[in-house]
């Protein structure tokens, strides 16, 4: 069966790293000339040594606002440094300067050209100032990698964009234009062979119209203009065509809330944000209909319930060969099963292995975002619809919110 991509769209989300031209490194006064023998551009501060102090050196803040000036970011008066802790061979202090909650310049945006040709506005999280590692060497000694230090301190500026790039077109033209003003502005060489801007991306795909995000995947490191946009390309593809073979050569799927949908969606069927409403952290009177009370995966489990969940999109077309087992006044499939090839799929909206107690932490993780996006009035509603969960919570019985998973390992063990 062929794929139809058009179901699919692409979020992306792409982190930056430019190596500033400055003449000294970011905390200490190590030479930064490339191509220098290894280990040579080094000193007590950028090796870590104890006793060693870091200061800061003023050109890599002079860049980081002109930069940031020029792409329309707020920039910080007080910056505050973080340690990151990597325990990598290069990184010889075994963390690396940053700035996490205080970043020197907060939001703004570049403009690219998609395309067809139309402006488009690529917002902007944030720009920090950082260090970068040493440089492992692997094809010298046929035993041993090698470690060269010289690039350990480095000043990098670390641009971020936010998750608004839909093509590996898109993420080629934001690089090209990123490229382009920084060399403008005449604070990195824009080198991409020598490391001086180098991308990562963060890939997902998620289904058409829905307003879920799917699990991502970071491609790291990445030094080309054109290999950013073969690699999302690739990865985009083999996202999509990964459930596909999970239906070829898997014979049973336990798929649950946005891998119900994912599932559904790779089957032909539909999904979209839901019409009456949401679950958060919550889903009441779902109600299993007579297809449902024959089906092995609500065996012994209450006609009538409510249960953890946690969804704003449904399903709204089912796949070809498929039986609703259970619905709700919010969504109209809660349970379904289907088959596609050799896979039988028993699909779950809603959360049996997930506790009341985590759907709470969960909406208290997200309680600005959720806001933000109309789930919640305010925080007295949040406060308000917490306390009803914790009513429901105290009358749930564990075993009885886990029957679905019981049945399915029943069903596992029948071969």
């Amino acid at each position: 069966m062929s794929i139809d991509y058009s179901k699919y769209e692409t979020v992306i989300g792409l982190e930056i790293h430019v190596q500033l031209n400055t003449q000294s490194k970011a905390y200490c006064s190590d030479s930064t000339k490339y191509g220098a023998a290894p280990n040579t551009h080094i000193s007590p501060i950028s090796l870590g040594h104890p006793g060693t102090l870091p200061v800061s050196n003023e050109k890599v803040i002079e860049y980081a606002v002109r930069l940031g000036l020029a792409l329309n970011c707020e920039i910080r008066e007080r910056n505050e440094y973080a340690r990151k802790n990597y325990f990598y061979a290069d990184l010889p202090k075994g963390y690396q300067i940053t700035q996490d909650k205080t970043p020197i310049c907060n939001g703004g945006f570049i403009t690219i050209t998609d395309k067809n040709g139309l402006p488009k506005k690529i917002e902007l999280t944030r720009i920090h100032m950082e260090e970068d590692a040493g440089k492992s060497i692997h094809d010298i000694d046929p035993f041993d990698s090698l470690i060269d230090l010289n690039r350990a301190g480095v000043a990098l500026l670390e641009i971020v964009s936010e998750p608004v790039l839909r093509s590996g077109e898109e993420a080629y033209s934001f690089i090209t234009e990123v490229r382009k003003l920084v060399r403008y502005l005449d604070i990195c060489d824009g080198n991409m062979e020598e490391g001086s801007l180098r991308c990562d991306a963060n890939i997902s795909v998620m289904l058409k119209g829905s307003t879920k995000f799917g699990t991502k995947v970071e491609v790291k490191n990445m030094n080309s203009t054109r290999n950013v946009k073969r690699a999302i390309e690739f990865e985009i593809k083999r996202q999509i065509e990964f459930m596909k073979e999970c239906q070829k050569k898997i014979k049973k799927v336990l798929a649950i809330c946005w891998g119900m949908q994912v599932a559904v969606t790779a089957a032909g069927g539909e999904v979209k944000k839901g019409e009456k409403g949401s679950h958060r952290g919550i889903a009441r009177d779902i109600e299993i209909n007579e297809n449902g009370l024959n089906h092995p995966l609500y065996k012994n489990k209450n006609k009538k319930f409510n249960t953890p969940a946690f969804n704003f999109d449904e399903v709204v077309t089912l796949p070809d060969n498929s039986t609703l087992l259970a619905s709700n006044p919010i969504n109209n499939v809660q349970g379904l099963n289907f088959k596609i090839g050799n896979c039988d799929v028993w699909g779950l909206q809603y959360h049996p292995e997930i506790t009341y107690n985590k759907m709470i932490n969960l909406i208290i993780f997200r309680k600005d975002r959720l806001i933000e996006r109309g789930a919640f009035k305010d925080q007295n509603h949040i406060d308000d619809h917490i306390k009803n969960i914790e009513i429901e919570n105290k009358k749930l019985d564990k075993l009885s919110r886990m029957r679905e998973l019981e049945n399915w390992l029943d069903y596992l063990n029948l071969e």
